[in-house]
């Protein structure tokens, strides 16, 4: 499964008709490094799916033959492009799947796995190769789980605020720092460091600042009242 990198930037400044001629040559150079028995086809927006046929029965063997022919893929997408008069520059992120197996695997059960293995690959810094690991499907199903909690915990006023003392040089507390944490039911204390991510890749993080920021207004009205000219500090993510 293959993934070109950055292809959304050309199509916003160049426009479509000069995307589509850059997907023509990433067609014509995977079909020129391509053997007989391998197949290409385009699925949709940027993205590609080649079938590696008549590999070596031992798997070992077999996943040796595909991931030499991942790389040469991955070699040839780099090279620099000409697009309807714009020199352009491109990589690809590849997954790799292996089949037939024993458990019956569907198409849409291969397609996914291959899918899962690029994702991978983007993440890890993009124009890479990355082989479908079972472990990966079960991170992809607890980051759903995870997302879906999250979206839940907003709704259920799951996120205490807690205040992160700043003090001057004679040790005199003048403001502070203001730091979610999570209190899950089942899963207990989710620690920042898991869910912030989580909700950085979402709209969820807007609904999380604009609480921060709410409740940091709230506080400081509470702080003047009682004769306390502090300031808070929040962290406000890039997205909002």
């Amino acid at each position: 499964f293959i993934d070109l990198d950055n292809f959304k930037q050309i199509n916003d400044a160049r426009g479509h008709a000069v995307g589509d001629d850059l997907l023509r040559q990433v067609a014509q150079r995977l079909s020129s490094v391509l053997r007989q028995d391998d197949t290409v086809a385009r699925l949709g927006g940027d993205e590609f799916v080649v079938q590696v046929g008549n590999l070596d029965p031992d798997v070992e063997v077999a996943a040796r033959q595909a991931r030499l022919v991942a790389e040469k893929v991955r070699t040839v997408l780099e090279g620099r492009y000409e697009v309807s008069g714009f020199p352009y520059s491109s990589t690809g992120s590849i997954g790799l799947t292996l089949f037939p197996r024993g458990d019956a695997t569907t198409v849409d059960d291969l397609l996914r796995e291959a899918d899962t293995a690029m994702y991978r690959a983007k993440s890890g810094g993009r124009n890479r190769i990355e082989f479908f690991e079972a472990t990966m499907q079960s991170e992809v199903e607890e980051r759903l789980a995870m997302e879906q909690d999250l979206q839940l915990a907003l709704a259920g006023e799951q996120f205490d605020v807690h205040v992160q003392p700043q003090v001057d040089a004679q040790g005199r507390i003048i403001g502070g720092e203001l730091l979610m944490r999570w209190q899950h039911p089942q899963r207990g204390n989710v620690p920042p460091n898991v869910f912030i991510p989580l909700a950085e890749e979402s709209t969820l993080i807007l609904q999380l600042g604009q609480m921060v920021l709410q409740r940091a207004c709230e506080a400081l009205a509470r702080l003047q009242q009682a004769g306390r000219q502090w300031t808070l500090s929040v962290n406000v993510s890039p997205r909002q």
